[in-house]
């Protein structure tokens, strides 16, 4: 019996189905952001495994402003899936401007705040050698730092209006752009000046900025347009503003908290030494590389949640929250014995020097673990997300990442003199933690009906 009001619930494989076959196009397209990473630290770590270590302590401080500027931008994907569910299509372009707008203020603050890294990294007990050549290639990550956020923006427009399929076209290039800048500023040729680990940072910043330069020429033309209200209409305002930075926040605080506790271990890495650093970073690549998968997944579960509660369907929104949960984790079952059987080709793909090679060998094992239980977490973060529930999942995943991460993941590396290893231990215990308790969390909210529209 239907309640008046209410939208009758979907069957469960439509709603797998199209979980599927939304996450595909956007695995696809956040896998193709950090494929840029990977050929960076691969081609990288090909010249040289200190060229490969100044890279790696140069993500610290750049990831974190990435993401918590990504965080922010959370609200336009949430805002965009509920106006369009609920049918306010008009309404969708102005999200999308303001977000532009947003991640043009954010990311050049952002990129100034970067400018000292040198400094930054030497306070964070890092050596001489990381600190000067890292605080260069972080200075050249600057540079893209408007571009990504920016470029989310639009990005998570088009995946809120379910038009995400562009933007794998928009990656295959902009990788391709990337490959050959790195070719020329890593290693000197085509005429440019050989840079190691900075070339590779300023390559990405380049192809950052054309990513989002061709989805703002998309955008602006696509059909449509004029329904979508991308061309002008009601700006929203302050109204909309604060609806913003209400779903954003805690999202940032969240990824901030997350990011600052990975980036920790990186800090950690250095500490360790500078092959060390570089055999860290190429397994932590790889672990970013699957969760961008998990991206995928969580972002096709807050749209699919945040459109039921904006049709007003919350038995939808309950049954698309758990499908995308069960598929991430069923998804990381299959992938992780593939990296377990061709764990030593990987680790070939990354380095070539056998200093690395051997200190990556033992760690390989873990990752199997790793990428099941961050996977979980991601996805259980995105569905309550789509439903409204932010703030309590924030301090969830300080409990997670660092009153249990950090402390093992040091514990593990110094005290019991694990090395790298132990700060992946750190990882699996931290995303064990906080898939636990956002699971707990996502069984409450979705019984007791508070999966609801953003006010």
């Amino acid at each position: 019996m239907s309640v008046p009001g209410v939208a009758a619930p979907a069957p469960l494989r439509q709603h797998l189905g199209e979980t599927l076959s939304l996450a595909a196009p956007v695995m696809v397209a956040r896998a193709g952001v950090l494929v840029m990473v990977v050929v960076d630290t691969v081609m990288t770590g090909l010249a040289a495994s200190d060229e490969l270590a100044f890279y790696a302590i140069a993500t610290a401080p750049f990831t974190l402003l990435m993401l918590l500027g990504i965080g922010l931008m959370t609200g336009v994907v949430v805002l965009v899936a509920q106006a369009a569910g609920a049918g306010r299509s008009a309404e969708c372009g102005a999200i999308w401007r303001m977000g532009v707008l947003d991640g043009l203020i954010l990311g050049g603050l952002g990129a100034l705040l970067l400018l000292p890294a040198e400094g930054m990294l030497r306070a964070l007990g890092q050596s001489e050698a990381l600190a000067v050549h890292g605080g260069e290639v972080t200075r050249m990550f600057a540079i893209g730092l408007p571009a990504v956020l920016m470029h989310t923006a639009t990005a998570f427009f088009l995946e809120g209006i379910r038009r995400p399929h562009v933007n794998i076209a928009v990656m295959v290039l902009a990788n391709l752009v990337n490959a050959l800048l790195n070719y020329g500023l890593i290693y000197g040729e085509l005429g440019l000046p050989a840079m190691g680990g900075a070339g590779a940072a300023l390559a990405t910043s380049i192809a950052r900025w054309f990513m989002f330069l061709a989805l703002l020429v998309y955008a602006w033309r696509m059909q449509g347009a004029e329904g979508f209200g991308v061309r002008g209409g009601s700006g929203g305002g302050l109204a909309l503003q604060r609806r913003l930075l209400a779903l954003g926040l805690p999202v940032a605080a969240a990824q901030g908290l997350e990011t600052a506790a990975f980036q920790m271990l990186t800090i950690f890495g250095g500490w360790l030494g500078t092959t060390q650093l570089a055999a860290y970073q190429a397994l932590n690549n790889l672990i970013a590389l699957v969760y961008m998968l998990t991206l995928g997944l969580s972002t096709a579960t807050a749209v699919r949640v945040g459109g039921a509660v904006g049709r007003n369907a919350p038995i939808d929104a309950r049954r698309a929250a758990w499908i995308g949960v069960a598929a991430g984790a069923g998804i990381m079952l299959l992938l992780g014995p593939v990296l377990l059987l061709f764990r030593e080709t990987i680790a070939q793909g990354y380095t070539n020097d056998p200093h690395v090679l051997l200190l990556m060998a033992p760690a390989m094992a873990l990752l199997a673990p790793v990428i099941i239980v961050d996977c979980t977490q991601g996805v259980l973060a995105g569905a309550l997300r789509g439903g409204s529930d932010v703030w309590i999942p924030t301090t969830l995943y300080v409990t997670g990442f660092w009153v249990v991460q950090v402390p093992v993941a040091w514990l593990c590396a110094f005290r019991l003199d694990l090395g790298v290893p132990g700060l992946l231990l750190g990882i699996l215990a931290g995303c064990t933690v906080a898939s636990l308790l956002l699971g707990t969390r996502l069984h409450l909210v979705a019984r007791s009906g508070r999966l609801v529209a953003a006010g």
